[in-house]
């Protein structure tokens, strides 16, 4: 069994996402309900499917049943029998949670603990789902807007005084080391009392300071009213990625999509800690043991090109790697070859048609815009021919 599969992929319906942009993307009609993420991959939340025997089977379960097959031996040995990453295509039409995600080891001692204390590993009070770190990189398919990393102590102090509420950056604060001061200050934050808070946003949100900031303050105000989370564009770095960039955000760094649709690649896990914007739980006291405190500029992922029509997005991150093919149109037919890799990989075709095809399999697999597969490991290479680009999500290179 060294075939290529089409993948059924879980759509999510958070109430932040799109009821277009993620049909439009698929060549489908509009949804009557926000469609906010498509995941691709084999985490036991939410995994594709894929045909066997006549039957669509969860990939976790086949990768579990047979993982050599699926992830190749170094992989399967180096990851616990896991595919080791989670792709997906995200809509943002609205803001997402201010949150963070903790590093492996947090991770690790995080999920142990909840496993013996409770709540259900599903349950919405849990804040740790799985063992795994989540470093994730974001790919723009439109002009996306995000919250990415705290701004310089002393960016922070001007803002707050700009916007009326330096109050929030005393002078204790300013004198102490940037950790402890952006510690002191969102600690400061997250304990604010109702009152003081309200009347905060108040003065904030009517400063006579018309800038992106406030104009962010505004909107996650009229979705999120009185949420401290609304002061976010004062302490973190906000930024538009133009389509085709992309940003990698590490363990610890407090973020949030503002808006845009996107290709997102991580670690495969599910574990969030958010600090406001979010009708979802909220567990200051562990978002606070998470976040880096430091300043922190968007990380703009560099790419290299090593052939015509590829173009890698190369992390530290040892668990994927992005990757974006371009099949140019020729005459009369146009192909491309993709070699063997140590682990199955994931292609989403975002526009064009053709077909896939494995020279020691048969059939050919047909493709269009939206569709998506997975490449076993075990399987000797494949050709694309036709016309069109594809993103690719594949392990690390340096593992």
């Amino acid at each position: 069994m060294t075939a290529i599969f089409p993948l059924r992929n879980a759509t999510m319906a958070y109430d932040w996402g799109s009821m277009s942009a993620i049909p439009e993307f698929l060549g489908l009609p509009d949804s009557p309900t926000p469609v906010a993420e498509v995941w691709l991959g084999a985490h036991p939340k939410a995994s594709s499917e894929i045909q066997l025997e006549g039957a669509w089977v969860p990939l976790h379960e086949a990768v579990q049943q047979n993982p050599r097959l699926w992830l190749g031996q170094e992989t399967a040995e180096a990851f616990e029998n896991r595919l080791p990453f989670l792709f997906k295509i995200l809509a943002a039409a609205k803001p997402l949670s201010i949150q963070a995600h903790p590093n492996l080891d947090q991770a690790r001692a995080g999920f142990e603990r909840e496993e013996l204390e409770g709540p259900d590993r599903w349950a919405e009070k849990r804040n740790y789902r799985d063992r795994n770190h989540k470093p994730e990189i974001i790919y723009a398919l439109t002009p996306f807007t995000a919250l990415c990393g705290f701004r310089r102590g002393g960016d922070i102090r001007s803002l707050l005084h700009r916007f009326g509420i330096a109050e929030l950056w005393p002078d204790a604060i300013a004198a102490s080391s940037s950790e402890e001061g952006l510690r002191t200050f969102f600690n400061d934050l997250l304990s604010l009392e109702k009152g003081r808070l309200q009347s905060t946003l108040e003065t904030a949100l009517q400063a006579d300071a018309e800038s992106p900031e406030l104009r962010w303050m505004r909107r996650m105000n009229r979705e999120f009213p009185g949420d401290r989370g609304v002061l976010a564009p004062l302490f973190l770095n906000l930024s538009t990625l133009e389509p085709g960039q992309a940003m990698l955000t590490g363990p610890g760094i407090l973020h949030a999509y503002l808006d845009g649709l996107g290709i997102e690649l991580m670690a495969s896990s599910d574990n969030v800690l958010r600090g406001g914007c979010t009708s979802k739980h909220v567990d200051a006291a562990e978002l606070m043991k998470v976040v880096r405190f430091e300043p922190h500029a968007p990380h703009l992922v560099s790419t290299t090109s090593p052939e015509p029509g590829v173009e890698i997005f190369r992390t530290p991150v040892r668990e994927f790697e992005l990757s974006r093919l371009t099949i140019a149109p020729t005459r009369p037919f146009n192909s491309r070859t993709l070699q063997p890799t140590p682990c199955a990989q994931i292609l989403l075709c975002s526009e064009g048609k053709g077909e896939l095809f494995a020279p020691s399999e048969a059939p050919t697999v047909p493709f269009s815009r939206g569709d998506s597969f997975i490449i076993p490991a075990a399987l000797d290479g494949f050709q694309i021919r036709g016309e069109g680009v594809f993103f690719r999500a594949t392990p690390g290179t340096d593992r």
